[in-house]
């Protein structure tokens, strides 16, 4: 599976002409979407700064929520802002969610916007995945760092976009025909260990990888020929370089003759 997103920066309210942020429909699935060039004459990247991203995931597991955070910087006079969108095609991907860190934010339909004037230009969210595997899917938004007290002359547009590559973790892997069962780890949260349990019908090269959310290599477990039978392995939550890793979800997987089947544990200091 792959998705793919994109952003790209914006920002209406801290100008007279739009002090109420910008008109729904702005941040359009790329490439076809609108930007601040609609009203603003600045030239789109022309001018010192950027739009960045922080909090995409890999990969999206549906269902999920992630905190992500949009940044916009360069030379302003009043502000920064921007206004996305999340869509498969031309239909809207999950929803966002303001959290207790969102600040100078709000929601305009299947938009997240700035709501008033913010100087430091960074804005945090919630975007919850579809409950489903969708496939691909962009994010989308557009932004500026306003020059000026008001009117739309001079302004600094921003755009950015960025592929990404969806690893497959799914909990829902379809386990037909497999060479192994793969059980609920127990304890479930857990602390300061947990054990993972599985069956192996017949002899096999046997993988059990244990990954985070954002599909980043964790801890290998298991990699080698085993025997059939039933299998007990205990993680005490070391990654690879024997560190403890941060109070979160976990995603484990195994593999066994081209078949793969991953479950979620949640480890709480």
């Amino acid at each position: 599976m792959i998705f793919k997103i994109i952003l790209s920066g914006f920002l209406f309210s801290f100008l007279m002409g739009n002090s109420n942020g910008p008109p729904s429909g702005y941040a359009n699935n790329a490439p076809s979407y609108q930007s601040c060039t609609v009203c603003h004459s600045g030239s789109v990247n022309s001018g010192n700064g950027s739009v960045q991203f922080l909090g995409l995931p890999t990969f999206y597991i549906p269902g999920e929520t992630y905190p992500i955070e949009i940044i916009v910087n360069g030379s302003n006079n009043r502000g920064f802002g921007f206004q996305a969108a999340v869509m498969k095609e031309d239909v809207f991907a999950g929803s966002f969610l303001i959290n207790s860190s969102s600040n100078y934010l709000e929601i305009n339909g299947d938009y997240i916007q700035q709501s008033s004037r913010n100087p430091e230009g960074s804005w945090i969210f919630d975007w919850i995945a579809p409950s489903s595997d969708i496939g691909e899917i962009t994010f989308s938004a557009s932004g500026l760092a306003a020059r000026g007290s008001s009117g739309y002359s001079g302004d600094d547009v921003y755009i950015t976009e960025v592929s990404i590559s969806a690893q497959p973790l799914s909990i829902h892997t379809p386990i037909e025909s497999a060479n192994f069962m793969l059980h609920n780890n127990y304890p479930n949260p857990f602390n300061p260990s947990t054990f993972i349990c599985y069956e192996i019908i017949e002899e096999s090269f046997v993988e059990l990888n244990i990954f985070d959310l954002s599909g980043n290599s964790i801890r290998s477990l298991v990699k080698e020929v085993q025997s059939p039978g039933y299998k007990t392995i205990q993680w005490n939550a070391m990654n690879n370089m024997g560190m403890l890793v941060p109070t979160g979800t976990y995603i484990y997987r195994i593999i066994s003759k081209g078949k793969t089947q991953y479950k979620k544990m949640v480890f709480i200091k």
